[in-house]
């Protein structure tokens, strides 16, 4: 998955729908969604953005 701004490197944090934080990763620009189970996590970005991502 690519961040919003294709154009700046962000930090970002991924969280399960509970609310637990599953990773983060700094300076970068994609997420690698491969290795997730199928279902909804939420982005949270360095910038204060916050996006919600199905993961089939």
């Amino acid at each position: 998955m690519l961040l919003e701004d294709r154009n700046r490197v962000q930090d970002y944090e991924l969280y399960d729908m509970s609310g637990k934080m599953l990773g983060k990763e700094k300076n970068t620009l994609t997420i690698d969604t491969s290795k997730l189970a199928t279902g909804v996590y939420l982005i949270k970005t360095s910038e204060g953005y916050m996006k919600r991502v199905i993961v089939k």
